[in-house]
């Protein structure tokens, strides 16, 4: 049976969300299930300028590197919401799609 490595996690309006997971991430699928943009990079210290917005209600497959090796992948998705989802299921999702 395949592995499915996801993370969902509530948002809270400009408080940054770090998504962790047990691989070095490829390829991950970022699913915005919140009511406003989110902004998703994959260092610490982005600023929104620097990431990836998403529009509310939509999702986005984002590439860690071209070169396919595991020392260039991604354990951590940060994500910068700019609204507040209390709820999980209305919140952000992300899908390690190949590790």
């Amino acid at each position: 049976m395949a592995e499915i490595k996801v993370r969902r996690a509530a948002t809270v309006a400009n408080t940054p969300v770090i998504l962790e997971f047990d691989v070095m991430g490829l390829q991950y699928l970022v699913k915005n299930h919140t009511d406003d943009y989110i902004h998703v990079a994959f260092k610490s210290n982005a600023t929104v300028d620097e990431c990836v917005s998403i529009p509310p209600g939509c999702a986005q497959v984002l590439l860690v590197s071209k070169i396919v090796s595991a020392d260039d992948g991604s354990k951590e998705v940060y994500v910068i919401p700019e609204g507040t989802s209390p709820d999980i299921e209305r919140g952000v999702e992300v899908q390690c799609i190949l590790w």
